[in-house]
């Protein structure tokens, strides 16, 4: 049971980070920062430009032009050595960024799953062994109370008894259910049927 237990919740963690917006949000900031990076270290190389261009004089002859220009990183340890470093740490930010997201994703999926274990235990306690034996109790105090072996307090607080296990049965069907409906809202995935 706690090995079935155990895939279930690592499922339902996969599940989650693969659907989860926040995370994938994250990434894609990475991957923007990645791209800000490769876009940085490009910098450093010398660029190259080659342009043509023609003109039209009134009167005179057209007129036809070549330029090229390049420009060289000169001022690369103040100016682009630094982009480098600021793309870099921007990108580790991103990256631990999503570490944290993914272990904040990871506690609440957890907690959830911890939740609605504990009140599926709980559940099947009152429903299997307090209600039945409070209902037991309810009815030899009632047989009691019929030959006046006890007074009528007994029974009255053997029936308040059932009352407090059958409303703390349904709290924890609520709780339950509630833990679903978060794991629901984090994996993306139909639990509740």
């Amino acid at each position: 049971l706690e090995i079935l237990s155990e895939v279930i919740f690592r499922n339902l963690q996969s599940a989650a980070e693969a659907s989860f917006p926040a995370l994938a949000r994250q990434r894609a900031m990475i991957e923007g920062n990645q791209l800000a990076v490769n876009l940085a270290r490009k910098e450093v190389r010398p660029d190259f430009s080659v342009g043509y261009t023609y003109m039209q004089r009134a009167g005179m002859p057209d007129m036809y032009g070549i330029t090229f220009s390049t420009s060289l990183p000169i001022f690369r340890r103040s100016k682009q050595d630094q982009g480098i470093r600021e793309a870099a740490l921007n990108l580790e930010a991103a990256r631990r960024m999503e570490a944290n997201q993914r272990t904040l994703l990871r506690y609440r999926v957890k907690q959830d799953f911890v939740e609605r274990e504990a009140a599926d235990r709980l559940m099947k306690l009152y429903q299997q062994g307090l209600v039945p034996q409070s209902r037991l109790a309810l009815e030899s105090s009632l047989a009691s109370y019929e030959t006046g072996a006890i007074d009528f307090q007994a029974v009255l607080g053997n029936f308040t008894t059932i009352l407090e296990y059958e409303l703390n049965y349904h709290q924890q069907l609520a709780n339950h259910e509630k833990a679903l409906a978060r794991l629901e809202e984090l994996t993306g995935l139909d639990l509740i049927r």
